[in-house]
């Protein structure tokens, strides 16, 4: 899923991880993926919450 973020904006580099995939991610797989990414920002968000800044 975090490599979702890699290729936002170049479609290019989508099209080359898809191309060594094998094949197209069909609708659930996109869904999917879409769903994965929310959660892991906000699992990001929750733990940058929880992590004393140092001083």
């Amino acid at each position: 899923m975090r490599l979702a973020d890699t290729w936002t904006g170049r479609p290019d580099l989508r099209a080359a991880f898809l191309g060594g995939y094998g094949r197209p991610l069909g609708p659930a797989e996109e869904l999917r993926l879409a769903c994965e990414s929310a959660f892991d920002a906000v699992s990001g968000i929750a733990t940058a919450r929880a992590t004393p800044i140092p001083r």
